[in-house]
């Protein structure tokens, strides 16, 4: 989770399993029903909370919509390093290319819907904080 949102850090490791349920709830709704099916009541359903334990932790929808953008931005990172890792050791650079494309081609495929909420989101978004820090995550990736 990152500073700037306006959320209450969790202190207890209950509560970071709580807002970890929340974040992952966000981003599999995003990623199954795009920004629309995004809402604060199947959000709470899905991590197996009432709407009200929510907002104990996200002011609105918006900062838990960005909390889960940039946990799954940085989680992808992540997991982009480790996958080309290993597939760009000792490769050539046109091989390395082919990976790299291939990646993402694979990341755009599987996450549909997940990418457009998340560029639509960054398009409208206010906090400009957010805007940097997600553009600077994705440019990394």
């Amino acid at each position: 989770m990152n500073s700037d949102e306006s959320s209450l850090a969790p202190r207890q490791d209950r509560s970071r399993a709580t807002v970890e349920r929340l974040l992952n709830a966000t981003i599999e709704l995003l990623d199954q029903a795009g920004l629309e099916g995004a809402v604060i009541p199947r959000i709470a359903v899905a991590a197996g909370m009432a709407p009200a334990n929510v907002y104990r932790r996200f002011a609105d929808k918006n900062s838990l919509l960005r909390a889960a953008f940039l946990h799954a931005l940085v989680q992808s990172n992540g997991a982009n390093e480790h996958v080309l890792g290993t597939q760009l050791r000792g490769a050539t650079l046109a091989a390395s290319a082919r990976n790299l494309v291939a990646v993402l081609v694979d990341q755009y495929r599987q996450h549909p819907q997940f990418l457009r909420a998340l560029s639509r989101f960054i398009d409208g978004d206010s906090d400009q904080g957010f805007v940097q820090r997600a553009r600077a995550l994705i440019g990394a990736n």
